[in-house]
């Protein structure tokens, strides 16, 4: 339906522009349930749809952007010329911009997945049924995105496709958990099970009694999922270029060749 509300605000636009004008729209849509659990039970459930819009007017080397919340309806016509007058208006008082750069060859192309995610309810059935006895704790984030694309030059582009993201735990006790995420384009309640019981075999070390170390040197194992956490945090500016020369890198002595990893690490 977003498809084509796009291809009629985009025609309704080529009517109202004015000598010298063009235009660029771009959508981002999405219909998504979002389920949290807790103690292995639904606690809370709800939708959400919203669809935002953002229109570029464009004249000579001027470019000016306005976000708009559509709701899908007939509406949303009166909306997108309502934007218009601002639009020119902020267009009289900007400069030129020495980046704009258009594509004058229009491509288009379309991109539409087919339907296989199960209804929202049977995705929690099968949750349920897999942390049946467990403390689980988490979100299920399920449903369809929308991605469109139109200009003045006839270009239209279209990706659709429907996705979901289960980030959970199994709680064992004070601050112990096990902590998982899955996520896909298609429901695998196998693999969901799997990925439970797994967890939950994880979780018995948990309840094992707690060691103290003391400060030295010990062998470490970690974990696929924990040294993707470690390399994320040195991520966060680690690796970016302002970081570096504003000396805030962690990797700085990496960068500039004062230290190296250990010859057991190899990093690219």
């Amino acid at each position: 339906m977003m498809r084509a509300h796009l291809k009629t605000l985009a025609a309704a636009l080529d009517g109202w522009l004015r000598e010298g004008e063009g235009y660029t729209l771009w959508l981002q849509a999405e219909r998504t349930d979002f389920i949290r659990f807790n103690h292995g039970k639904v606690r809370q459930a709800g939708r959400v749809e919203q669809a935002y819009l953002d229109l570029r007017l464009i004249k000579g080397a001027r470019q000016a952007t306005q976000q708009l919340s559509l709701s899908g309806g007939e509406d949303d016509l009166a909306l997108l010329e309502g934007a218009l007058p601002e639009l020119r208006a902020a267009l009289e008082q900007v400069e030129d911009d020495p980046f704009l750069l258009l594509n004058e060859r229009p491509q288009s192309g379309e991109r539409v997945q087919p339907h296989r995610l199960p209804p929202a309810e049977s995705m929690v059935a099968d949750i349920l049924e897999a942390a049946d006895g467990h403390d689980l704790v988490g979100i299920l984030a399920c449903g369809d995105m929308s991605f469109g694309f139109a200009n003045h030059l006839g270009q239209f582009n279209w990706q659709q496709g429907e996705s979901w993201n289960f980030d959970w735990s199994l709680y064992s006790h004070g601050d112990k958990a096990v902590k998982r995420n899955m996520a896909g384009t298609a429901w695998d309640a196998a693999s969901l099970r799997r990925g439970v019981a797994e967890a939950a075999e994880q979780l018995a070390l948990l309840k094992l009694p707690l060691k103290t170390l003391a400060p030295g040197a010990y062998r470490a194992y970690f974990t696929p999922a924990a040294l993707g956490s470690l390399l994320g945090m040195l991520n966060w500016g680690g690796v970016s270029e302002k970081e570096v020369r504003s000396k805030r890198s962690p990797l700085l002595k990496l960068v500039e060749g004062e230290a190296r990893l250990s010859p057991l690490v190899s990093l690219e």
